[in-house]
């Protein structure tokens, strides 16, 4: 049994265009993954992306899984989970969850 838990709170600048906000953030995510080996929580700022909401939970969703971590992003938490969309496993819960 684990006696901590790692977790990782991003700040991420603005700038005018979403989606390179959304890679920076990815980015450093997936950088504080590969240094720290005990990263179970990922918590992101309540508001910080603007753009299409499919493509954000979906780069959550693969980062999640790429990643082994829970991602609170604001308002959605989005974890690890092994549902397909084309079979999707009654036995799996959803990737997101909307807060």
């Amino acid at each position: 049994m684990k006696s901590k838990i790692g977790v990782l709170l991003v700040q991420v600048g603005y700038d005018k265009d979403p989606d390179r906000v959304l890679e920076k953030a990815l980015s450093m995510v997936d950088g504080a993954a590969k240094q720290y080996n005990m990263l179970d929580i990922v918590c992101m700022p309540e508001l910080y992306y603007e753009g299409d909401k499919t493509r954000f939970l979906e780069a959550w969703r693969a980062c999640s899984r790429r990643n082994h971590v829970n991602i609170i992003t604001g308002s959605t938490l989005v974890y690890p989970c092994s549902q397909d969309k084309a079979m999707p496993d009654p036995a799996y819960p959803p990737c997101s969850y909307d807060m």
